[in-house]
């Protein structure tokens, strides 16, 4: 006896995408909501840490160096990616957020 298929993400919820994915802008827009200029610095002030430790580069760093140094550290520290160590992945997470916050745009 053969085995019926499903459709492909039979059973698994997705979300509407009728009138797409939003704009750049907009995604940005999500992200200033999210965490502003003076909640990064007041996230950072609180750790005693520089943007720059937090993410290992070096003052001065390019904004591609920025951006891959952010990406590579946030992978790393993602709550969903430490489960064990959800609190301090979630704190790690957060401070890493605000250092890119503080550094995308100089």
């Amino acid at each position: 006896m053969a085995k019926s298929k499903r459709p492909f993400l039979s059973g698994y919820p997705t979300y509407d995408t009728t009138d797409g994915h939003g704009s750049a802008s907009q995604w940005k827009t999500a992200f200033d909501q999210r965490m502003s200029r003076d909640e990064a610095e007041a996230v950072l002030k609180e750790t005693q840490n520089s943007p720059w430790s937090v993410l290992g580069i070096e003052p001065g760093a390019s904004g591609q160096q920025i951006k891959q140094a952010f990406r590579k550290s946030i992978m790393k520290w993602h709550p969903d990616h430490n489960a064990n160590g959800e609190a301090l992945a979630a704190a790690m997470t957060r401070e890493i957020l605000a250092a890119y916050e503080l550094l995308r745009n100089d």
